[in-house]
């Protein structure tokens, strides 16, 4: 692709919607969906947006919602862990992680994409991370500062906070947009 001529990136947007709650949940606020995805335009053509999630009952809403915009949804069954300790009830733990498949699409793409946005500052990416960085693409991670893992953190090429681009991405209920654009609404 020659960049002078359309001078846009071909880009691949990988959102790990558990890690990316997480950062929601302890920065107090919460992300319009369609404004992130406008950011990400921003950067190039976003030709593959991809949203990582376990396929839970609460979540239906919000997924049908980032469908509709252009998401692709990406999900697999919550795990239910039961947590036994000696003298307490039994619990349950309830778990939904799609890193192997999120790493595993990241890596049959490899040539899709100029550009790669991991959403998660989780380590166990290091590894795909360093395969696209082999092959000259640039990858970007997003996530919050104190989420950010050492090795993303040497291994990406750029690193953007979610609090230095709150402005053009926070989620305001006054807005005129239909409900069920986070997750918990």
């Amino acid at each position: 692709m020659n960049e002078d001529i359309n001078n846009k990136k071909r880009l691949g947007v990988f959102i790990d919607g558990s890690n990316l709650w997480h950062c929601q949940k302890r920065n107090g606020w919460l992300i319009d969906f369609r404004k992130l995805k406008s950011f990400f335009a921003r950067r190039g053509e976003v030709e593959g947006l991809y949203y990582f999630t376990p396929d839970a009952p609460h979540l239906q809403r919000f997924l049908r919602e980032l469908d509709k915009i252009g998401y692709n949804i990406i999900k697999k069954p919550m795990k239910e862990i039961k947590i036994r300790q000696k003298g307490t009830p039994v619990s349950f733990k309830y778990k939904g992680n799609l890193d192997m498949e999120m790493g595993l699409l990241i890596a049959t793409n490899i040539n899709a994409y100029d550009e790669f946005i991991l959403v998660s500052g989780d380590s166990d990416f290091e590894v795909v991370i360093k395969m696209l960085a082999n092959k000259g693409k640039n990858v970007v991670v997003i996530c919050n500062k104190s989420s950010l893992s050492v090795e993303l953190r040497r291994s990406s090429n750029q690193f953007i906070y979610l609090h230095k681009i709150k402005r053009e991405i926070k989620y305001k209920k006054s807005q005129a947009f239909s409900p069920g654009l986070t997750p918990h609404e």
